[in-house]
């Protein structure tokens, strides 16, 4: 385990900006799966860029933690295995860049009733992204000897406004188009684009969920998937001839010419937004896509965040330059244990116009320079 030098900080006071910065997107990423008698911790990060120092902490208070066993570890496979706690702790990675010695810190808290308990593997081993590609083999390891795959075709909505006084909420409970059984352990590729639940017990409230996309996800290639992302940027009626569109670029085309008034202006807006749609996908895809999240949606249209806040089911985004606070609660489902909801403000309606009229003119830097 790399020797990393003590960093006396409660989580709570943590900047994690570094979660959702877009020249860091490959520094780090962890996910978890928990099965039966064992919770597993898969990592992935560059060893000769950075290097790691995992802790174990009682709560977000905890200025630091006691260093992680050896046993736990397994370096070769980027993996941690733990028992199944009989109360909730945090396992902390601090993730140190060894070109300019800055430390990032990244957490999951391990629980008992986590509820995603399939290990999705496909070429390179095991899945740690929330989404996977359609029409390409994955092996599935679950914790019964059949596994039940439920898929919902069903189309679910964007994000609302941040000043809203409703939102789109996803019903905890929903009707799956169709299911098909396969064997633990067995090799399958998914036919359709979709959500799909698989799960080892369809009667528990267990199961991993997984966004099936094109091969190009999370960037958007399809003219059609384009105009429903632009939905936060155009009119209702320039909304509804961008869907009308279709695959018709010419027709596409016009209506964002007619929004920006320029070519060049045109150009440049479609390159960043979606670029931000990409990167909103790609950090916050749960069952459905990122940029229709509430996370998503601010995030495409204000960018990276200058402070990122978590205490417990919290998430605090703060935008100094534009003096915009954005706070998220989790609302954790069977389709997306991390899911979190944005608290709706209707002082939030000045900032949100005035940053519309601001990508509409071209006048939003990009991801990478906010």
């Amino acid at each position: 385990m790399a020797a990393l030098p003590m960093v006396a900080q409660p989580i709570a006071g943590a900047n994690l900006r570094a979660w959702y910065e877009p020249l860091k997107e490959g520094n780090f990423k962890m996910h978890t799966v928990n099965q039966k008698d064992s919770v597993h911790v898969f990592y992935r990060y560059d060893t000769s860029l950075f290097e790691v120092r995992w802790e174990k902490r009682e709560s977000y208070s905890e200025r630091s933690g006691d260093p992680l066993k050896d046993a736990a570890m397994n370096p070769e496979r980027q993996a941690i295995t733990l028992p199944v706690p009989q109360k909730p702790w945090l396992l902390v990675a601090l993730v140190r860049n060894k070109s300019d010695n800055e430390t990032s810190m990244y957490f999951q808290l391990i629980e008992s009733n986590y509820p995603v308990d399939c290990i999705i593997s496909g070429k390179s081993g095991v899945i740690l992204a929330p989404y996977a590609f359609v029409n390409t083999p994955y092996r599935i390891t679950g914790t019964a000897p059949t596994l039940t795959v439920f898929h919902y075709a069903s189309e679910f909505p964007a994000a609302t406004a941040p000043f809203s006084e409703t939102s789109p909420e996803v019903d905890p409970l929903l009707d799956p188009d169709s299911s098909f059984t396969i064997s633990n352990n067995s090799t399958i590729s998914f036919p359709h684009e979709g959500l799909f639940l698989i799960q080892s017990d369809p009667n528990a409230p267990r199961g991993t969920p997984l966004l099936v996309g094109g091969t190009s996800y999370p960037k958007l290639s399809r003219l059609e998937d384009l105009a429903a992302a632009l939905v936060f940027i155009s009119t209702r009626e320039e909304y509804e001839k961008l869907v009308s569109a279709g695959k018709d670029k010419v027709k596409f085309d016009k209506v964002i010419l007619d929004i920006t008034r320029d070519k060049d202006r045109a150009k440049n807006v479609i390159r960043k937004y979606f670029r931000r749609v990409e990167l909103a996908n790609l950090y916050f895809s749960s069952f459905k896509e990122g940029w229709k999240t509430d996370r998503g949606m601010t995030y495409v249209i204000f960018g990276p965040p200058e402070d990122v806040a978590r205490t417990g089911s919290t998430e605090i985004w703060t935008y100094k330059k534009i003096k915009a606070r954005f706070v998220f609660n989790r609302s954790a489902s069977i389709y997306d244990p991390d899911n979190f909801i944005l608290q709706r403000d209707k002082r939030l309606m000045e900032t949100w116009y005035h940053t519309i009229d601001m990508w509409r003119k071209n006048q939003v830097a990009s991801a990478e320079s906010n």
